[in-house]
């Protein structure tokens, strides 16, 4: 059987996100909520407190490479 990558809109993690910082939901509760890895979760929680607003770039829109 063939898994399907799904993916999450921009609005979608953050509003994940602030719910995880928010201490209104735990991480591992979210994860079974929404069915999204816990790892997943820790990555985007990690991307939005390193720059709240280039987090989530979205498809050809990456962040530019460190020199």
């Amino acid at each position: 059987m063939e898994k399907v990558k799904r993916t999450y809109d921009k609005e979608f993690k953050i509003n994940t996100v602030k719910l995880i910082l928010s201490k209104q939901k735990r991480i591992s509760e979210l994860s079974r909520e929404l069915g999204i890895n816990e790892n997943t979760l820790h990555l985007w929680k990690q991307r939005y407190l390193k720059d709240a607003e280039g987090a989530f770039p979205g498809k050809g829109h990456q962040s530019p490479i460190d020199s």
